[in-house]
C-alpha cells in the first residue's frame, strides 16, 4: 500500500544519488512514498517483472525496493523523480509527467545497493499511459564491435569483412562465445552464437544475448561454413578485468573493439586468443 505525501521533496531523486536518498527516506519512516497531487501531467501506470534469460523469476528474497524513475527529455538531472514501491507489488505509478519523458525502474536491495536496472523507455506521456518492464535479474549484456587484421611485410593491415571473405574462401560468419565459472567454480563454455560479419563490423555496434556474471573470457572469431575457426579470436581474457564483470542485473558493458588476428604465426603458436585487454 502506498502513502501519499503532502510534499514532493522525498519523491525526487537524481539518478546518481538514488541510493542515498532512498536510504534516508525509507530509514526514516519505513513507508513507501509516492508523489502528491499535481495540476499538470499524469501518473504513468508502471509495471515490472524479472527474467533470467527467458525464464520468469520472482523478486529476490528479502527487503527489495523498486524505484520508478522519470526524466523529462531535455531537463537537467535535478528533474529526475523516483517513486518507491515494494518489489513484490509488481507495479505502481510514476511521478506526474507530461510530454517526452525517459522512464526506467531500478531494483535496490535492503542496503539500497543497485541490484538490477531496466532499459530506459522514451515515451510521449501525453499519449502513453502505461509502461511495462521485463528486466534480466542475474545476467547482463556486452556491447562491442569487431575487426580483422593481418601483417604483411611487417605492416599491419586492417581488413573489412568483405576483404576477409575474399581472402579466405571458407570464411562465412563471426562467432562469439565466452567462458565462465559455473556453480562448481569450473570453467564452462557459454555459446553465444554465430552472426553475419557485417552486423558487428566497426563502427556498427553489436549487443550480445544475456550473459552470466562470472565471465572470465569473451572471444570473437571468424568461422567457416562448417563452424571451424578462421583466424585467432579477438578477446579479453583477464578474469579480473573491469570490462567483463557485471555490477548489477541487466547492465550493458562496453568492451569496445575486439580485433581478430589472421596472422599465420599467431595460429602456428597454438593460441586461441589475440589479447585485446585494455590498459
Amino acid at each position: 500500500m502506498k502513502t501519499a505525501m503532502t510534499s514532493r521533496t522525498m519523491s525526487k531523486f537524481s539518478n546518481g544519488m538514488a541510493a542515498a536518498a532512498m536510504s534516508l527516506a525509507l530509514g526514516a519512516t519505513g513507508c513507501i512514498f509516492t508523489s502528491g497531487e499535481d495540476d499538470q501531467g499524469r501518473e504513468l501506470d508502471v509495471s515490472w517483472s524479472f527474467v533470467n534469460i527467458d525464464a520468469p523469476v520472482s523478486c529476490p528474497a528479502g527487503d527489495f525496493t523498486v524505484v520508478v524513475y522519470t526524466w523529462p527529455v531535455g531537463a537537467s538531472e535535478s528533474a529526475v523523480e523516483g517513486v518507491a514501491y515494494n518489489c513484490t507489488e509488481g507495479g505502481g505509478y510514476s511521478a506526474f509527467v507530461e510530454g517526452q519523458v525517459d522512464v526506467w525502474v531500478e531494483l535496490l536491495d535492503a542496503s539500497q545497493t543497485l541490484y538490477a536496472r531496466s532499459k530506459t523507455e522514451r515515451i510521449d506521456a501525453n499519449n502513453v499511459a502505461a509502461v511495462a518492464f521485463s528486466t534480466q535479474l542475474d545476467y547482463g549484456f556486452y556491447q562491442l564491435n569487431w575487426g580483422f587484421f593481418a601483417t604483411t611485410e611487417a605492416v599491419m593491415e586492417d581488413l573489412t569483412c568483405a576483404q576477409v571473405e575474399d581472402q579466405f574462401v571458407d570464411f562465412s560468419m563471426v562467432s562469439l562465445f565466452a567462458t565462465y565459472l559455473d556453480a562448481n567454480s569450473a570453467s564452462s563454455l557459454w555459446e553465444d552464437g554465430s552472426y553475419d560479419c557485417i552486423v558487428g563490423e566497426a563502427p556498427a555496434v553489436f549487443y550480445t544475448e544475456p550473459m552470466p556474471f562470472n565471465v572470465t573470457e569473451l572471444n570473437v572469431i571468424g568461422s567457416d561454413a562448417s563452424d571451424n575457426a578462421v583466424g585467432i579470436g579477438g578477446c579479453i581474457n583477464d578474469p579480473g578485468s573491469p570490462y567483463l564483470g557485471f555490477a548489477y542485473g541487466n547492465e550493458i558493458k562496453d568492451v569496445g573493439l575486439l580485433m581478430v588476428s589472421l596472422d599465420p604465426e599467431d595460429e602456428g603458436n597454438g593460441g586461441n586468443c589475440y589479447d585485446n585487454a585494455r590498459p
